[in-house]
């Protein structure tokens, strides 16, 4: 939105975009870690999304491969990573998310995910990570 809290450079300046999937503006399926009892900030209630329709999540992380995607987009606005949910009604997976800032249901969209902006990356982000580790002990 117009009032964005994130993605704005100063004049003169560009923001950027890193999509952790693709490392370019092509979308890519996120494989996103979330906490299932852990607050998503500091003195807030525990996150309570109910992960799938038959049966209780109980470790302390869930993921949901194939539920989110990213890329990478400018607006008017903002340089931003864009988050889809691919929610299946179908499926007795979740439809939604966790992350938004406000009140159920109106969310603050200048914040965005950012909330949950690690979760989200997680796994893509420990991809980069042991592939990068492997080639530094191949060229040992």
């Amino acid at each position: 939105p117009a009032d964005s809290l994130f993605g704005r450079a100063p004049a003169g300046q560009v923001a950027v975009c890193t999509n952790p999937v693709t490392f370019n503006e092509t979308a890519g399926d996120l494989h996103s870690y979330f906490g299932t009892s852990r607050p998503l900030i500091a003195q807030a209630q525990p996150v309570t999304t109910k992960w799938t329709a038959t049966k209780t999540v109980e470790e302390p992380w869930v993921s949901v491969p194939g539920l989110v995607s990213a890329r990478c987009v400018t607006n008017e606005h903002a340089t931003f990573l864009e988050i889809t949910v691919h929610g299946n009604p179908g499926d007795p997976r979740t439809d939604d998310i966790p992350g938004d800032l406000g009140a159920p249901g109106r969310p603050l969209a200048s914040w965005g995910l950012h909330l949950v902006d690690i979760d989200l990356t997680m796994g893509n982000l420990l991809d980069v990570v042991r592939t990068q580790a492997a080639a530094w002990v191949a060229r040992q």
